[in-house]
């Protein structure tokens, strides 16, 4: 055997012919390939290619839909069934094409006639096959993942938000019906910040995961865990006699991550706090009765965390906290408090910085820095979204107005919106404002939307970003592929960019399915004229993945981490200097030529 020979797999192809004379001329055919090998293994019936399926794995089967023992495209069925993740190239006589047109219909890969001595033709056709089948399987997966991540949480498969609200709804109406009770967990993991910055995104990604695992082992079959985001979960208790048994949950959970924890190479200690409410008691709607179990879940924190509490009238002081933080975050844009943090953006192509992710922040005089998932859900709540988000938009542009020409290049900022920013209020006008005011020119404003709010929104927020993109602002899909949009439905969106979502980056190497999905979007932006932007690069591994198949810009930690507006600044100050000295930059980025 040649060297050649050694290192390339040769192809099983499964001949089903019960004529010896074909079986010799396509083996001839196949054999006389150069450059290319074949491992035959012949089938002279339909049962001994069955037989033969059972114990074997082929790369192809050439069938001919004529044997002794089956007929027609019964055989074709038979061998699907047998094999279904196998290709198969259908063998027929001239005679027979409507046949063989009829078995690609139902899943053949392709067919040749008989006949035809083209050595070339059937291995062309073989190869086809194979490479058509790897597609579709490649692309199933995708479908199904997508499918998957409309009603799952992508890091620890639970159920997410939307379907845990469904499903507690159709729980609330069983329990009228059947007149039993349903609890409502809400859970927190204590100090996961905390756990978080001190030893990494990967191990407390491998936390959220444990307590997922944890969820699913302490509840019943027909009890739902779900992740809400973040490190919050919820779970449905449903069917209950006494609502004092979801204490017993409760425990069971607090006992299980109890014992020290191992999350990749770390010994952790996993405490969580636990709300609780019930229905018909605490509320009658799916909302109402997440949003009490959430201020029982606060009243355990602020009670020393590590343990579960009950809703009742008494226990508002979570429900006074979110109130005080709420009428204080009215005055936190007078007070300065309200900041923008910058992220670096990459052309990773041309190694050179085109702009930052502008990272809305709260510092408060007596709480110290707020973290926004706090305070933007209260914003969203109350009401304060909207000038909340044009002081953002503000301060964006006041930023991006002082940053210095790299290499003559004007640098871009990106700002978060939500779907209500975009559709209450003035937010065409407020935009421009914010533009006018600081002598921004419109194309370094980049708006980035979520893929289900923009999908999702009905009240005139497409027709305001397709106002400000012809005004020059770019519009960018952020956490592109976790929400529910069909993706045929992107050409129609007034959209320049889109942002692929961390959660696929990270699983690039450990999910396949994830890099067939990154893939496939980066292939689907290709496709529309769209730049593709990945978040949450944190290695060289990712990078170089990301980059080799057509990813051209990226932010994450491994280009930098969010600083304030002065940090960031100043670091482009020392750029600047260092490009007018001709001074290499100290980072992983290189100035542009």
């Amino acid at each position: 055997m040649s060297s050649r020979a050694a290192v390339h797999r040769p192809t099983r192809v499964l001949l089903v012919e019960d004529s010896a004379f074909d079986a010799r001329v396509a083996r001839a055919l196949l054999l006389d390939q150069p450059g290319e090998f074949f491992d035959f293994q012949w089938a002279r019936s339909l049962d001994e290619a069955l037989r033969s399926l059972e114990h074997e794995r082929f790369d192809v089967v050439l069938l001919d839909l004529t044997l002794p023992d089956s007929s027609g495209l019964s055989t074709l069925r038979r061998l699907r069934a047998a094999a279904a993740d196998t290709p198969i190239v259908i063998m027929t006589g001239s005679d027979d094409r409507d046949l063989a047109v009829n078995a690609l219909k139902s899943g053949a890969q392709d067919f040749v006639v008989k006949g035809i001595r083209d050595r070339r033709l059937l291995a062309r056709a073989l190869r086809y096959a194979i490479e058509r089948n790897r597609t579709l399987q490649l692309l199933q997966l995708a479908r199904e993942r997508e499918r998957f991540l409309a009603s799952h949480d992508s890091l620890t498969s639970l159920s997410n938000r939307p379907i845990f609200l469904d499903r507690l709804e159709h729980a609330m109406q069983a329990a009228t019906r059947h007149g039993t009770q349903v609890a409502v967990l809400f859970l927190d993991i204590d100090r996961f910040k905390e756990l978080n910055d001190t030893l990494g995104h990967a191990t407390g990604d491998a936390v959220l995961q444990l307590v997922a695992n944890v969820l699913r082992g302490a509840v019943r079959k027909n009890d739902t865990p779900a992740r809400f985001g973040g490190d919050e979960f919820a779970v449905i208790l449903e069917d209950l006699v006494d609502g004092r048994d979801a204490t017993r949950v409760a425990r069971e959970i607090a006992h299980r991550l109890g014992r020290p924890q191992l999350a990749l190479d770390h010994e952790v200690f996993v405490t969580i706090s636990i709300g609780i409410a019930l229905f018909p008691r605490d509320g009658s709607t799916a909302e109402e009765l997440v949003r009490k179990a959430d201020t029982a879940m606060y009243h355990r924190k602020e009670a020393g965390r590590d343990g579960y509490a009950f809703f009742s009238a008494k226990l508002d002081a979570a429900a006074r906290r979110d109130l005080e933080l709420e009428g204080e975050l009215r005055d936190a844009v007078a007070r300065g408090q309200l900041t923008c943090h910058f992220q670096p953006q990459v052309d990773v192509e041309r190694g050179c910085l085109i702009g930052a992710e502008a990272l809305a922040r709260w510092h408060h005089a007596r709480l110290g820095w707020i973290g926004p998932d706090e305070f933007v859900a209260i914003a969203e709540r109350r009401g304060l979204i909207v000038p909340m988000g044009a002081h953002v938009i503000e301060l964006a542009c006041a930023a991006a107005r002082s940053w210095p020409l790299l290499d003559g290049r004007p640098l871009r900022v990106a700002v978060n919106v939500t779907a209500r920013q975009v559709v209450h209020g003035d937010f065409v006008g407020s935009v421009q404002r914010a533009l006018d005011q600081h002598q921004l020119e419109p194309e370094r404003l980049e708006l980035e939307i979520t893929e289900s709010s923009l999908m999702e929104e009905r009240g005139g927020g497409i027709e305001a970003l397709s106002e400000l993109r012809e005004r020059g602002v770019r519009v960018a899909i952020d956490d592109f592929g976790t929400g529910y949009s069909c993706l045929g439905a992107l050409k129609r969106l007034p959209v320049d960019a889109i942002k692929i979502d961390q959660s696929f980056v990270r699983g690039l190497f450990d999910e396949s399915a994830d890099a067939a999905i990154v893939n496939s979007i980066i292939e689907l932006a290709h496709q529309l004229d769209l730049e593709t932007m990945a978040e949450g690069v944190e290695t060289q591994a990712q990078r170089e993945f990301l980059q080799s198949h057509g990813c051209r810009f990226m932010q994450g930690y491994l280009f930098g981490r969010p600083v304030p507006a002065e940090a960031f600044l100043r670091e482009l100050s020392k750029e600047r200097e260092r490009a007018q000295l001709g001074v290499p930059a100290p980072h992983v980025l290189r100035r542009c030529s």
